[in-house]
This record gives C-alpha cells, sequence and structure tokens, in this order.
C-alpha cells in the first residue's frame, strides 16, 4: 500500500548498491532524496491498502513496475490525492484510540 507522501529533495544520483551481494560485484544504484511529508508506521496506524489501488481510476495505473520513476496518470494522481487526505483525516481521528479498537473505525 502507500506509507507516505513528500517531495523530490534532490537530482538523481547513483551510489553503492543497497544490496550487499550486488555492491561486492561492484554494481551501483539509481537515488534520490525525499523530503517526507507524511510517513506512516504501517503496523501502527492505517495505509492506503494496496488492493485499494486495483480498484476503479487506480485500476488504469502499473503499479507493480519493476522499475523506478514511474510517472502517475494525471486522473489518477488527481484520485489519490483525494483518498489520501481522507485517509490523513481518518488517522487524525484515530489519535488515542486503542489499535486493538481501530479496525473497527476504518
Amino acid at each position: 500500500g502507500i506509507i507516505g507522501s513528500g517531495w523530490v529533495a534532490s537530482p538523481v544520483f547513483d551510489d553503492r548498491h543497497w544490496d550487499e551481494a550486488k555492491q561486492a560485484a561492484g554494481q551501483r544504484a539509481w537515488y534520490i532524496l525525499v523530503d517526507f511529508d507524511v510517513l506512516l508506521d504501517a503496523d501502527q496506524e492505517p495505509i492506503l491498502p494496496r488492493a485499494q489501488l486495483n480498484a476503479g481510476v487506480f485500476g488504469s495505473m502499473h503499479w507493480d513496475t519493476q522499475t523506478s520513476g514511474i510517472v502517475i496518470l494525471d486522473k489518477v494522481a488527481k484520485r489519490l490525492e483525494v483518498e489520501w487526505k481522507r485517509l490523513l483525516k481518518v488517522k487524525a481521528s484515530l489519535r488515542g484510540v486503542p489499535k486493538a479498537r481501530r479496525s473497527n473505525l476504518n
């Protein structure tokens, strides 16, 4: 699912690969820095579930690409913003509610 939102904070750059075996083989990887405005803990709070990304307008987007740097279609991005704001409202309403009771409130 989707656990965060933010802005790209750097140009793309290459550095040592994150996988130690690939790093040992001399492979490198591409990165960007991100400034998150929201980053949720999926174990502790509600997130935008992956299954929701298959429904409606979200279904027109290929979410399971094996590459990075994909562009989200405008119609999908607009709907995603609406759903993200809704989720953050739900999250705000759950402050102070024990985790065991949250599943009934989502």
